[in-house]
């Protein structure tokens, strides 16, 4: 099914001075890999599904009109092609900014030797980095 919701935030970003940022809610996507710790000598199981798919709108204020800094792209595919997560931004004309995250995740299991892939991208996945936005007057 799909879920639908508007909102506004009060006081949802930090101003200072001639900058203006704020950490966008990106849904299951910076965790979905959960992965616990920094090496593995076994294989690792994945035994079930994981499908999600956020959409983030945000109008920008009118007095913010250059966006320093979005999180990046993320297009990332399963080590046996199954299954993917991806992220995309677009900075739309009306002064909008659509943020695209997808999680379609199918059982695996992991090789040892892929793990390290797998850490890495979990790291940058949870690094703030994925979601702040930063504006400039």
């Amino acid at each position: 099914g799909k879920r639908s919701f508007s909102c506004r935030i009060k006081d949802f970003a930090v101003i200072d001075k001639d900058y203006y940022y704020f950490n966008i809610p990106c849904g299951d996507f910076t965790g979905a890999l959960g992965t616990t710790t920094d090496e593995r000598k076994n294989p690792l199981y994945w035994g079930g599904y994981s499908e999600n798919h956020t959409q983030i709108r945000l109008v920008l204020p009118p007095s913010f009109q250059n966006v320093v800094i979005t999180p990046q792209d993320v297009n990332w595919t399963q080590p046996s092609g199954k299954g993917e997560l991806v992220s995309r931004k677009s900075v739309n004309p009306d002064r909008s900014i659509t943020f695209n995250y997808t999680v379609n995740l199918m059982p695996d299991v992991i090789p040892p030797e892929k793990y390290k892939e797998l850490k890495d991208l979990s790291k940058t996945l949870y690094h703030s980095a994925m979601t702040t936005v930063l504006l400039k007057k």
